[in-house]
């Protein structure tokens, strides 16, 4: 039968030991959880971003849209008003070319304006990831061997005590 050291001991090891796990087992979740949690965030986010992409595409193609019938209606009543007062020529020319020049300038304009902001999004999304990453990467993560090194000192600890606690041999 165990002397009353030696079961204290023991299950001081036990209680020592199933602390550990649960600690280790506690870390674990938590960096799991706050890892979820960046991700669920960062998908969030990025799609809010996603959806000003959409809005901005779609605002310079109606943009673009309109600026064509207006510049459609400008070219037909120039042409209607040079034809009924009877003018033809270089000068009904040069303001159907400024008509589309000027057409032509404002998609220009926009397409670069709109590729920009997208750009810009874009980077948004990107900075979204890396914060995403860095959330991630602050909390830290358990380690298997850290626990493993520490369960086998917990064992040295109760080995040592029970040698402690054998009777010394008398010569």
């Amino acid at each position: 039968m165990c002397d009353p050291g030696s079961i204290i001991a023991a299950s001081t090891l036990a209680v020592e030991a199933g602390g550990k796990v649960a600690s280790y087992m506690g870390q674990k979740k938590q960096a799991k959880a706050v890892a979820t949690a960046a991700d669920n965030s960062a998908r969030q986010q990025i799609g809010q971003v996603s959806l000003r992409e959409t809005q901005t595409q779609d605002s310079a193609s109606q943009s673009i849209l309109q600026a064509d019938r207006q510049a459609r209606a400008a070219d037909a009543e120039a042409r209607v008003s040079a034809g009924e007062s009877g003018v033809a020529g270089a000068s009904v020319d040069a303001l159907l070319n400024d008509v589309q020049r000027q057409d032509s300038e404002y998609k220009t304009a926009t397409n670069v304006n709109t590729q920009d902001e997208l750009a810009q999004l874009e980077a948004e999304k990107q900075g979204i990831r890396v914060q995403a990453a860095n959330q991630k990467a602050a909390v830290p993560q358990p380690s298997a061997l850290a626990l493993g090194t520490s369960l086998v000192g917990a064992g040295l600890d109760f080995g040592s005590v029970l040698i402690r606690r054998q009777p010394k041999p008398q010569s």
